[in-house]
């Protein structure tokens, strides 16, 4: 899913897609913001790649920046579904890495629960981890402290 073999439609998507897998290769070696650096490149090439869109948000949780992982994840999950587990993991060279990031997501919601961008991003991991009752509940922080977010109010009503 997160492989291309674009290069026969232009040199700017060829270089796009470069860009791209070296921006997984270096994720996988726990370089988040080289990561974050690549894959912003390759959309500027492509912007309304939802694979990369998610990669890129991935990344900005990787990093901690909880508000920017939420505003990709919010526009990208209105029209489109996420990853699952699988593919998630794959992009880790090890998932406790993953772990780690989702236990420091957490102890910031418990530090700040009504950060709603937190609890969205975390509901986002959630659902890729098959947790629908976590889910459910981050979801219902977020509509909590923003009433008027749609994405996460049709979230909670379709986990």
């Amino acid at each position: 899913r997160h492989t291309r073999s674009l290069c026969d439609w232009s040199s700017d998507v060829c270089s796009s897609d470069l860009d791209f897998e070296r921006a997984q290769q270096v994720f996988k070696q726990a370089d988040y913001m080289q990561a974050l650096v690549g894959v912003e490149t390759a959309l500027r090439a492509v912007p309304k790649d939802p694979i990369m869109h998610e990669f890129r948000a991935l990344c900005l949780f990787a990093t901690g920046e909880y508000q920017s992982a939420a505003a990709v994840l919010n526009s990208l999950l209105a029209t489109a579904p996420g990853m699952d587990w699988t593919s998630m993991s794959s992009l880790y060279g090890d998932v406790d890495d993953y772990t780690k990031q989702l236990r420091r997501l957490e102890d910031h919601i418990r530090q700040k629960p009504d950060d709603a961008a937190a609890n969205f991003v975390a509901a986002y991991h959630y659902l890729v981890l098959d947790d629908k009752d976590a889910a459910i509940d981050a979801l219902e922080a977020v509509v909590k402290a923003q009433p008027k977010d749609l994405t996460a109010e049709i979230g909670r009503a379709h986990v």
